[in-house]
């Protein structure tokens, strides 16, 4: 109930219209991602109650305060991010390999969202970063020797400086 207060009525009511741009698109996207958490919430718990066993849709946490932005998009939808992963990318990725398996796997998202052409602009280029933040970071870790991956190493990992952050 909290995530819908605040999408509905909190986040309106502390950045008024008044204030700048930035301040409004700010407003505008936590507005849109609190809707999410509480629609999230709400499809958890009727799954539960439904006899599903769904432990978790969505981490709120992860996706406002992410370590980079692969878990924003693991966090964002979990159930759905465990699917695409394991029918459209891992059968994709043999085929075309990871930048274009990647790339389809954020296209056939879009598609399942409707054909909108702002949506998918948006998830392909989210696509797009979230392949340029790996491939980054692959090499950093790799010439720092530090766990700097976009995901959290194992607690067991082979490089020398490790990461003091949150697991997953």
């Amino acid at each position: 109930m909290i995530f819908l207060l605040l999408s509905t009525c909190f986040a309106l009511w502390m950045v008024p219209d008044s204030i700048n741009k930035w301040a409004q698109a700010f407003r505008d996207a936590f507005s849109f991602r609190s809707s999410h958490y509480f629609v999230s919430y709400l499809s958890m718990t009727s799954a539960q109650l439904s006899g599903l066993d769904i432990r978790e849709v969505a981490r709120p946490a992860y996706i406002e305060i992410p370590r980079s932005l692969v878990e924003v998009v693991v966090y964002w939808n979990m159930p759905m991010h465990y699917w695409l992963k394991t029918y459209i990318f891992k059968t994709a990725r043999n085929w075309l390999g990871i930048f274009w398996a990647i790339l389809f796997t954020y296209s056939m998202s879009s598609l399942f969202h409707g054909i909108n052409f702002q949506l998918a602009a948006v998830l392909l280029s989210l696509g797009f970063y979230t392949y340029v933040e790996h491939s980054l970071r692959v090499k950093l870790a790799s010439v720092f020797d530090a766990c700097v991956l976009a995901r959290p190493c194992p607690e067991k990992c082979h490089h020398q400086y490790k990461s003091k952050y949150r697991k997953s």
